[in-house]
């Protein structure tokens, strides 16, 4: 499946606020370049600009923010598809499943769906601490955190003796997800799990869990000898890191001291125009005026996420089986899905700027239809 793109911040930006993104570009361009110029001027002098004009530049802090929450979205989605194939598992279903009238061994529809949608919930909740911890200590150790959480809530499903530990474990799991950044290894746990579909005891669902050990150690030591997000600081007032920070991130292109001027000082003026622009807001404005029909539009896009089959496809290995394709041949076939869904994702790269959200989402929607029929 197609996962949005991800920026330096890594993490939901949620201290930018959903400005108005409709209209800003016609606003910015009816500012005269002279209006623009003393608006930076009074920024760098301290004071705040003489008009409230939107600037191109803070267009394109909301797309950002857009990309951060269709991340949440995919992240879901993702968990979904990963935690159903673990419990379609031989081994996991000997362990905790019931006896079905043919003899086989299943996990109730039940806890199928409850325990994928404590995953969902766990990401929810993630993402809300996410915004406020991001904005308080910043991106990097957002993320270092989150990656110790999910490190010792792994402990949870390893040493799992029933359904119901299982369930909290995949709660938890799901909340140290929710702070961390977009990530497609749909293909790769598939991988694993088609390597030891064929052991039949205990460490045949246990290994899948365990290889999650291996990744946080090495990505905690790259976030945390990473620069700090220029735009953190900005808002922070910390600007001389923010500068440090913002030739650190540009420095393989020949960042210019004058280039580094002139960015820093179309961030503050980005940000005392975000500052403008939300003040006085409250959530309450999204179901108001202009603003309820954006939020018509983002709801509609989430759920276009879900109703377009991705809820059943996390379930495939299962119905695979249900069908009478034996297990190996299923978790294969689940394989093979999940790759074409990379090769999408990594498609979507290359197009989404090229042709828009909008035009993408409508002709993925028309395609999934057509194969449908």
């Amino acid at each position: 499946m197609a996962h949005p793109e991800k920026n330096d911040s890594q993490v939901p930006e949620q201290g930018r606020r959903d400005d108005d993104d409709i209209g800003m570009k016609s606003a910015a361009a009816q500012d005269t370049m002279s209006e623009k110029h003393d608006a930076e001027k009074d920024v760098e002098d301290g004071r705040h600009p003489r008009s409230a004009h939107i600037d191109a530049a803070v267009a394109a802090r909301i797309a950002d923010n857009v990309d951060d929450f269709m991340t949440l979205v995919n992240e879901a989605d993702e968990a979904n598809e990963r935690e159903r194939g673990n419990l379609a598992y031989p081994a996991f279903k000997d362990r905790f499943g019931i006896v079905a009238p043919n003899g086989d061994h299943v996990i109730p529809a039940s806890w199928q769906n409850g325990i994928s949608g404590a995953t969902n919930v766990g990401e929810i909740i993630g993402l809300q601490i996410a915004g406020v911890v991001s904005e308080r200590w910043g991106y990097r150790w957002t993320i270092i955190g989150a990656l110790v959480a999910v490190t010792g809530f792994i402990f949870f499903p390893f040493f799992a003796g029933n359904l119901t530990v299982f369930l909290v474990g995949e709660l938890f799991q799901g909340m140290a997800w929710g702070c961390l950044p977009d990530h497609d290894y749909g293909f790769i746990s598939s991988g694993i799990l088609v390597g030891l579909e064929s052991r039949t005891d205990v460490w045949g669902y246990k290994i899948p869990f365990a290889v999650q050990w291996v990744w946080p150690i090495p990505i905690a030591i790259g976030t945390y000898l990473a620069p700090e997000s220029p735009w953190w600081c900005i808002r922070k007032e910390k600007r001389d890191r923010a500068e440090q920070s913002l030739k650190r991130l540009a420095r393989s292109s020949g960042f210019s001291q004058r280039e580094a001027d002139a960015a820093m000082a179309l961030m503050i003026y980005t940000d005392e125009m975000e500052k403008q622009v939300a003040a006085g807001t409250t959530y309450l404005d999204c179901f108001k005026g202009v603003n309820l029909r954006r939020t018509e539009i983002v709801c509609m896009t989430w759920l276009a996420q879900t109703l377009s089959g991705t809820a059943l496809g996390g379930l495939s290995t299962f119905f695979y089986q249900q069908a009478g394709i034996s297990d190996s041949d299923s978790f294969k076939l689940s394989w093979g899905k999940d790759a074409i869904n990379f090769v999408g994702t990594v498609t979507s790269w290359f197009v989404l700027n090229k042709i828009g959200r909008k035009t993408l989402m409508f002709s993925g929607m028309s395609a999934i239809f057509v194969f449908l029929l």
